[in-house]
């Protein structure tokens, strides 16, 4: 038993995976984050103010030019304190604004998702007005300059809504492992597995089309098809890789067929194929009782026991090559081995007459084209 051991290189391939956030559930969980009562300061000393704002109704949130705009309705009260000489009088102010906000929502080279949050405009739906004695007079600068000095609360609040709603860091960690782990497949009692070793990490751009934020995730990887046990996986990559943008996303995808197949798998096939065959020349004939297959350098050995005219063991080796019309792993140029020729050189006509070497070339198949078309079927599935 000779082995040489063979340096596969692999070519890249892309796995896509689409992300979709729907807009409306992510205004839902907007909404959910703001109650009726959304700010309220009760302290009136500090600044002679006390302030109180509701949500009169849902926020209504849009995705136009890649970027999250939202209108919600505001009710306002506001406490006045005026001072009156060694004494005081609080007045109360009510009145509807209709706030615009627009938030942005970009990736972080970490994954994290970075969002901002700004006001883009505000209109008055009733104007406040201070009811002072029988006298009304309006006052919406003060409550203006409320509404610039309170907006961060809301910024933030929705800032921090998006990030917790969207926790696309753990979505892609959490893919970025299991692609990792070996997809097992399995036809007629033979086992095959898909194995991706992921290179590198990228995103396109975040878009908006009706009614979704979407943008693709791409993992370039090795993809490898084995046959027989389960690859060896060394230690998972556990860290992300750091962002990289591309534009579009890489259409490059190919699935790499490594033909690991072990020796007690050609053994099974053969002994199912081959045990018990007769081979015959006039009245003198020979069954095959036993095979033990090992490899030689580039080459397979196959030794086969005999019972009959002769009893003993018959040492043939060939080339393994892949057959591409039939999808199989087949032998080729089989042949005694010098040492086998010389000890039944009686004996070597019969054999060759009864194609022993043929009824290897020809019996000796180990398919794959079930796992090639599985393989095909999983590479292509969305």
């Amino acid at each position: 038993e000779v082995y040489i051991e063979k340096i596969f290189t692999p070519q890249t391939s892309t796995l896509h995976i689409p992300i979709n956030i729907n807009v409306p559930l992510l205004e839902e969980k907007i909404n959910q984050h703001f109650k009726d009562l959304i700010y309220e300061d009760n302290n009136i000393n500090d600044d002679s103010l006390m302030v109180k704002a509701w949500k009169e109704r849902d926020f209504k949130v849009s995705y136009i030019n890649n970027v999250l705009n939202y209108e919600i309705p505001v009710k306002i009260w506001v406490k006045k304190r005026f001072k009156l000489g060694f004494t005081h009088t609080d007045q109360e102010i009510e009145g509807s604004v209709h706030l615009k906000f627009s938030t942005t929502i970009n990736f972080s080279k970490n994954w994290e998702i970075i969002t901002h949050t700004s006001i883009t405009d505000y209109e008055w739906i009733n104007n406040p007005i201070l009811k002072f004695g029988f006298v009304s007079i309006p006052i919406k600068g003060i409550v203006d300059v409320l509404i610039k000095n309170n907006k961060d609360f809301i910024q933030n609040t929705i800032d921090k809504t998006i990030r917790e709603t969207l926790p696309i860091n753990d979505y892609i960690t959490t893919i970025w492992e299991k692609v990792q782990d070996p997809i097992p497949l399995s036809f007629e009692g033979m086992n095959a597995w898909i194995k991706a070793t992921p290179q590198a990490l990228y995103s396109t751009p975040i878009l908006g089309d009706k009614g979704n934020i979407s943008t693709t995730i791409g993992i370039k990887c090795l993809m490898e098809l084995y046959m027989g046990k389960s690859p060896e996986v060394k230690e998972k990559q556990q860290s992300l890789p750091q962002l990289k943008m591309y534009s579009t996303t890489d259409e490059s995808f190919n699935i790499n067929i490594l033909a690991d197949i072990p020796y007690e798998v050609i053994d099974t096939i053969a002994k199912s194929t081959l045990l018990g065959d007769t081979l015959e020349a006039g009245k003198k004939s020979v069954v095959i009782d036993s095979l033990e297959i090992f490899g030689q350098n580039e080459k397979i050995v196959i030794g086969v026991g005999v019972k009959g005219f002769i009893n003993g063991m018959v040492y043939l080796q060939g080339t393994p090559y892949y057959e591409p019309n039939t999808s199989s792993i087949r032998l080729k140029d089989v042949e005694y081995e010098l040492d086998t020729r010389n000890i039944f050189a009686n004996l070597a006509n019969l054999f060759y007459k009864k194609g022993l070497t043929r009824m290897i070339e020809e019996n000796l198949v180990i398919p794959i084209e079930e796992y090639l078309n599985l393989a095909k079927e999983m590479g292509s599935s969305e």
